[in-house]
């Protein structure tokens, strides 16, 4: 796994006002730094997203039988094809749990590279995972009132690399409990509301855990509060921010039908990508203007006549969801 690792990205985010990491696939992921390994059953709501070639990239939370909560940074610009869930397993180098591949990929139409806001996005799954895994439920706000404020403590999840200062991962899952606090107050500078910020001293999610739980249970039931996101500096040493699941309950309930604090599902919305026209060259296209090419849905953000989605070197398209 080593072999595959690369030195991480760093850009420059005006919401922060600072250089913060990003995780990507093939780069050196967020990954747990202190905390202790876990079996499953501690976490059985955390699901591995690989490569089909079984390279794990991020981390993800299992919501329904046939949905799995992420990152967007984990999975924009990724075909279903590329990416596969593992659940059911601690040791990664084991055949333990299931594999199952991904039917669709939706990454929020508003995903900002640049500063991580709506950094989130849903994986369906092609089968449904056995029922004898737990999933995590939606949190509604009287819920995360309640369990989820400045003062009270979540677990963080994921496998990987254990120290900010080396590139080596650990297969085995780790998890650590991270206070609730302030964003704004942990890091010292602005930070968008998207997030909700963990920190511990020597604890932390580092590269590797991108995507995965901020979570905990209550009574025979979990709720999952966070989509790992960033940290502010390689070190891993810091604050751990995670994408606030609660204030994007309605994008996940309008894409897939899950109810918060439910665990069910709703009848699925229609498909997006229904009576999308197909990308053709030289076409105008308006800020806003969506088009299907290769069984992807795209949405312009500028106007121009007719660039390819998929040689897009300069972000006039932005990758909404694969089509069913």
């Amino acid at each position: 796994m080593k072999s595959k690792l690369r030195l991480l990205s760093v850009l420059v985010a005006g919401t922060f006002g600072t250089a913060f990491v990003q995780a990507e696939e093939n780069s050196v992921q967020p990954r747990i730094i202190g905390g202790a390994e876990v079996a499953h059953s501690s976490v059985p709501y955390q699901v591995a997203l690989q490569t089909p070639s079984g390279f794990q990239f991020c981390g993800g939370t299992i919501i329904a039988r046939d949905w799995v909560l992420t990152a967007a940074h984990c999975v924009q610009g990724k075909s279903a094809s590329g990416v596969q869930i593992r659940i059911g397993v601690a040791d990664l180098r084991t055949s333990q749990g299931e594999k199952h591949n991904v039917s669709r990929v939706i990454t929020h139409e508003r995903y900002n590279s640049s500063n991580l806001t709506n950094d989130i996005a849903l994986l369906k799954l092609s089968t449904p995972v056995d029922a004898k895994y737990q999933i995590a439920k939606l949190p509604t706000p009287a819920i995360k009132a309640q369990l989820a404020s400045p003062g009270n403590t979540l677990k963080a999840s994921g496998w990987g690399r254990f120290s900010g200062s080396s590139n080596q991962g650990s297969s085995i899952l780790k998890a650590a409990d991270l206070p609730v606090g302030d964003c704004q107050q942990i890091t010292g500078r602005p930070v968008s509301s998207d997030f909700i910020c963990g920190y511990k001293p020597r604890n932390s999610v580092c590269n590797g855990d991108s995507g995965g739980p901020f979570a905990t249970q209550h009574g025979n039931e979990y709720y999952v509060f966070g989509a790992a996101s960033w940290v502010p500096d390689r070190s891993c040493s810091g604050v751990s921010a995670f994408t606030d699941v609660t204030k994007f309950v309605p994008w996940i309930s309008q894409k897939s039908g899950i109810t918060p604090d439910g665990g069910g599902t709703t009848p699925p919305p229609t498909d997006a990508c229904s009576g999308v026209a197909a990308w053709e060259l030289y076409k105008q296209y308006n800020q806003g203007d969506r088009a299907v090419a290769n069984g992807t849905l795209f949405e312009a953000n500028y106007r121009h006549y007719g660039v390819n989605p998929f040689s897009d070197y300069w972000g006039y398209w932005t990758m909404v969801q694969t089509c069913n």
